[in-house]
């Protein structure tokens, strides 16, 4: 069993997923059908919670 991640270490863990998505579905050849602008609006929004936590001093 793993252990639980509290609410900022999950927060983390899909802004790097996110941005290791991006990363992953570079080659459009390859992936041509990617909404690569949904991706890219939710590492927008995840920056801002990681931010936002950051803030927080969580």
């Amino acid at each position: 069993m793993s252990k639980q991640q509290t609410y900022p270490e999950a927060l983390r863990t899909l802004n790097r997923a996110v941005y290791d998505t991006i990363g992953a579905c570079r080659d459009t050849t390859e992936w041509p059908d990617v909404d690569r602008q949904f991706l890219r609006e939710l590492a927008t929004k995840t920056d801002r919670m990681v931010d936002d936590i950051a803030g927080k001093g969580l």
